[in-house]
């Protein structure tokens, strides 16, 4: 008894079916065809991959390397208290935590 093989397409991730009319695989979501050989190369591919540990870099954003202070300033939200940090030629933005729009006032005042 044969087994049923289902691929999914390496473009958009949409299962694949046979288009009888060009003898070939074909996603209906990107029309992206397919050779079955070259479908068999990507799922011979994916076996053989190896999994990946996952190890996360977490000495990033911990403290700030000598001379990358140099022009910046920072702010604080009136609405969420987060802290905002813009060079010097930053005089409105908005906040990367809640989205409130905010002006640097004191860009304006010289301060």
């Amino acid at each position: 008894m044969s087994t049923l093989q289902q691929y999914k397409c390496p473009c958009c991730d949409g299962a694949i079916e046979f288009d009888s009319s060009l003898q070939k695989m074909k996603c209906p979501y990107c029309d992206t065809e397919f050779e079955m050989e070259t479908l068999l190369s990507y799922d011979n591919e994916l076996k053989n991959e190896q999994a990946d540990n996952m190890t996360w870099d977490t000495k990033a954003g911990s403290e700030w390397q000598e001379g990358e202070t140099d022009g910046l300033r920072e702010y604080i939200c009136n609405s969420c208290g987060g802290e905002i940090v813009g060079d010097e030629t930053t005089a409105a933005t908005s906040c990367p935590f809640c989205g409130n729009p905010v002006v640097m006032m004191g860009q304006f005042m010289g301060a």
